[in-house]
């Protein structure tokens, strides 16, 4: 699974990631549950009201717990359908305190569960941010994309020599 720094606080409630509403998850007595998109109040569209809302979600530990039952659900998946879960982190071409730490939290998530990870950062970054990303974009240009492919080639492989006997077969 690739996880954009980003991806982090577009977890709040009110963030349509796409362009349009999607299921939304919340924590419930600490289980994942999907929910509607929420219908925004007149207050919650105040600019002051988002833009708080949005430091919340961003410059705060506030979405680690939500992205951790996501991530657990993704886990769940993967011994259901006999997969093997690894996560890779990609950062923000402007690589932040705040993408580092969120780079920094979902590394030690993954060591605690003992799942693969790759940190896509220093292979971007070695190759110059503004080499690897489209003008003015948040998405990589061809040779950001071919950054990254080099990086995951080894990393993609050495999942397929350790995975187990059993699930290669699927």
């Amino acid at each position: 699974m690739a996880i954009f720094s980003h991806d982090f606080y577009r977890v709040m409630p009110e963030a349509s990631g796409v362009g349009f509403p999607v299921p939304r998850f919340v924590l419930d007595a600490g289980h994942l549950v999907t929910v509607p998109y929420p219908e925004r109040s007149v207050r919650g569209r105040l600019a002051l009201v988002e833009g708080v809302r949005y430091a919340y979600w961003r410059y705060t530990t506030a979405s680690f717990p939500l992205n951790a039952a996501i991530l657990e659900r993704y886990r769940e998946q993967a011994a259901a359908h006999g997969f093997v879960p690894a996560l890779a982190f990609l950062p923000s071409r402007r690589d932040r305190w705040d993408d580092r730490r969120r780079g920094r939290w979902l590394a030690a998530y993954a060591a605690g569960h003992a799942e693969p990870f790759i940190d896509l950062t220093e292979p971007l970054r070695a190759a110059g941010f503004d080499r690897v990303y489209l003008p003015d974009d948040p998405h990589w240009n061809a040779a950001g994309h071919q950054v990254v492919a080099d990086a995951l080639r080894p990393f993609l492989a050495g999942l397929v020599r350790a995975r187990p006997a059993r699930t290669r077969a699927r």
